[in-house]
């Protein structure tokens, strides 16, 4: 797949929904690895307490490894002499379709997953506030606002550190400030605002992610080739960091290497055919995210919570289901007259 020239891509394209450049093919290793962290939030979801056993802790590569990735694909054009594949927008264009890509989609969830827990009779319109719009409804949502501010700042960064030199260093340096996170393990936040001090309190452990995604797309770090003998060791530095985390509970730091490391692997080019299928199917890995909370709800429901317990084969057969089932759903609804629509208005497939 070649990219084409500016005049013909869609307006979304053309702002940097997904970035690429120019005579490159999509990355199938790349789409793979995205939806097996987007299994990975499943996993750590299916977990009836945030804070459970060891095994829970397998997923929480995920978010890091979602954020960097994010801002690697937006950020195509990192240096002012680079050939440009289509011309950059401007600040205020590329914020308006950010927006429409994000929040839009945000507020569309957050409806629905509304009226769900409303139905539930777990929400009641005293409960709604001003965290709302932030936090929302459900538990995953809360990344879809993240990514609208990391995306519009990191895209500010690169206008400054088009300006030269200087300005490079400086927008890279000041990354430096948002690893601050990663030195306080326990923060958290009291404004009265349930929702709104969610989203603070999982921001500001993601943001170190954002800044590492954002440093090294300026230098650069994101156009890579990783050969295949790295990829392994990146792989390997994956898996470590993950058992760590496995061993000894949540350390953020140790999550952020992890996202980190996959990110770096994941930029490879291996190939092969379970790699082509299972890379199609990472294009749902974001509709599987929005969706699986509710379908994991009717699961339990379904089976009467209950008797799922907290053993892990029950746990294995819960998660299956669920994201069986959210992946099914997401393919279903691309598939409704209007689908294109409804990928596009709910980020459904990208």
């Amino acid at each position: 797949m070649t990219v084409a020239p500016a005049a013909e891509l869609s307006p979304p394209a053309a702002a940097g929904v997904v970035a690429r450049d120019a005579g490159s093919a999509r990355n199938d290793f790349l789409d793979a690895v995205r939806m097996l962290a987007g299994l990975g939030v499943v996993w750590v979801h299916t977990f009836p307490a945030n804070d459970g056993p060891a095994a829970q802790h397998a997923g929480r590569f995920s978010v890091p490894f979602f954020t960097i990735i994010a801002v690697w694909l937006m950020a195509r054009r990192p240096y002012p002499r680079e050939p440009l594949v289509v011309a950059l927008p401007t600040w205020g264009t590329f914020v308006r379709t950010r927006f429409q890509r994000l929040y839009v989609p945000f507020l569309i969830w957050n409806v629905v997953y509304t009226i769900a827990r409303m139905a539930k009779g777990t929400l009641g319109v005293t409960d709604l506030d001003v965290g709302w719009f932030f936090g929302g409804a459900s538990t995953q949502l809360w990344f879809l606002l993240f990514l609208l501010i990391v995306q519009c700042v990191v895209r500010g960064m690169q206008i400054a550190a088009s300006c030269g030199a200087f300005w490079r260093v400086a927008m890279i340096g000041s990354c430096a400030v948002g690893m601050l996170p990663l030195f306080d393990q326990d923060f958290t936040i009291h404004t009265g605002r349930p929702s709104l001090d969610y989203f603070i309190q999982v921001s500001w452990h993601a943001l170190p992610s954002a800044c590492i995604g954002t440093a090294t797309a300026l230098l650069g770090l994101h156009r890579w080739a990783v050969p295949p003998g790295l990829c392994l060791v990146c792989l390997g530095l994956t898996g470590a960091a993950i058992a760590a985390v496995m061993l000894h509970g949540r350390m953020y730091a140790v999550e952020t290497l992890s996202g980190l490391t996959l990110a770096l692997a994941s930029i490879s080019r291996f190939n092969g055919k379970a790699i082509r299928y299972l890379g199609a199917l990472g294009a749902y890995s974001l509709g599987i995210y929005l969706v699986h909370t509710g379908v994991l709800d009717a699961v339990r429901f379904a089976v009467d919570r209950p008797r799922i317990g907290t053993d892990i084969p029950s746990l294995v057969g819960v998660f299956v289901t669920t994201g069986v089932l959210s992946l099914l759903l997401c393919m279903l609804l691309v598939r409704l007259p209007y689908g294109d629509r409804l990928a596009r208005w709910l980020s459904l497939k990208g």
